[in-house]
C-alpha cells in the first residue's frame, strides 16, 4: 500500500485482524518516505510485517521507473534504519519452504530446516539458512504468488516499462468480485502487448481458487484475501484507482505436507 494512504488503508485491510498500531503506522510512514527520498523512489509502498518471535521485520518496497519490475524491497526491526533485501538465492529458495518455525528476528540467525522437523535432505552446509536470506524467500515468494491488481490499474508505455495507469478509475461492483477482472503483478513473455492487462500474467482459475473475495462498506470497497499465505491482503476502492496489498503474518505458507512434494525415493530414506 502506497505510504500517503497508508493510515486509511490500514483501516480497510484491519477488517482481516492486523494492523499497525498509531504510532507505527506514524513512524514508518515517516522512514519510508525520508527512504524515498534518498533513493529517488517516484513512490513507495509499505509490504507488510513479518511476525518474530524477538523482534518484527517491518517490510517495504519503492521504484523508480518502471512499477513492477524495478521494484526494490526493504526491511527493518524498529520501523526506522531500513536495509536492502536482496534477491533470494536459488538456495534460500529451495530450503525456504522447508522451514516452518517462526522467525527470531535476528536477521544474522542461522538456522538449520532440520531442526525444525523436517529430516529430509543433503547432510552439511546446504542445509544450513541465514534468516536474512529466508526473508528475502519469503518476501520474494509472497510478492510473486500474492501481488495482483486490478486489471486496468497499469500499462506499458513505448519504451516497454510499466506504468501506473493515470486513466484507470476503478472496477465496478460486479468487476471487483470476480477474478477474471484481476492481474498478478509479474509480466508475462516478450509477446506482451500494451493493451489493458495483456501484459500482466493471469489465470483465472488460480486467482478464483486460491483467493476469497468479499465486498464491504456498503459495497464500496472490495477486500481479497489469499487462502494459502494466511495474512495476506488485497483491497480495492471500487469505482477509485485506489487498491494495494498487505502482509501481516508468520512468513510460512499454508501447506497440507510439505513433504508431499518429494519424491517417492526421499520419502524412504
Amino acid at each position: 500500500m502506497n505510504v500517503l494512504h497508508l493510515s486509511h488503508a490500514l483501516d480497510i485491510t484491519s477488517v482481516a485482524g492486523h494492523t499497525l498500531s498509531a504510532e507505527e503506522a506514524y513512524v514508518v510512514k515517516n522512514a519510508l518516505l525520508v527512504l524515498q527520498g534518498e533513493n529517488h523512489f517516484k513512490d513507495i509502498y509499505f509490504f507488510g510485517k513479518i511476525f518474530g518471535l524477538e523482534k518484527d521485520y517491518y517490510v517495504s518496497f519503492g521504484y523508480r521507473s518502471d512499477a513492477i519490475g524495478g521494484r526494490s524491497f526493504f526491511y527493518s526491526t524498529n520501523q526506522c534504519d531500513w536495509f536492502v533485501l536482496s534477491e533470494p538465492s536459488p538456495c534460500a529458495l529451495k530450503l525456504t519452504p522447508r522451514v516452518s518455525q517462526r522467525f527470531t528476528g535476528d536477521p544474522s540467525h542461522v538456522v538449520d530446516w532440520r531442526d525444525a522437523g523436517d529430516t529430509f535432505g543433503v547432510p552439511g552446509r546446504e542445509c544450513l539458512l541465514k534468516e536474512e536470506d529466508r526473508l528475502a524467500a519469503v518476501v520474494y515468494s509472497l510478492h510473486d504468488d500474492c501481488a495482483i491488481a486490478p486489471k486496468g490499474a497499469f500499462f506499458l508505455n513505448i519504451e516497454g516499462l510499466i506504468e501506473i495507469n493515470p486513466t484507470f478509475q476503478g472496477l465496478s461492483l460486479q468487476q471487483g468480485s470476480d477474478g477474471t477482472w484481476w492481474r498478478h503483478t509479474r509480466r508475462k513473455g516478450q509477446s506482451a502487448t500494451r493493451s489493458s492487462g495483456d501484459f500482466l500474467d493471469s489465470s483465472t482459475s488460480e486467482l478464483n481458487d486460491k483467493w476469497s473475495f468479499r465486498v464491504r462498506s456498503q459495497g464500496s470497497v472490495c477486500i481479497v484475501l489469499n487462502l494459502e499465505w494466511l495474512g495476506f491482503t488485497v483491497y480495492h476502492r471500487l469505482r477509485t484507482p485506489e487498491h494495494g496489498f498487505v502482509y501481516f503474518g508468520d512468513g510460512v505458507k499454508f501447506n497440507k505436507s510439505v513433504t508431499s512434494e518429494l519424491p517417492p525415493s526421499e520419502l524412504q530414506k
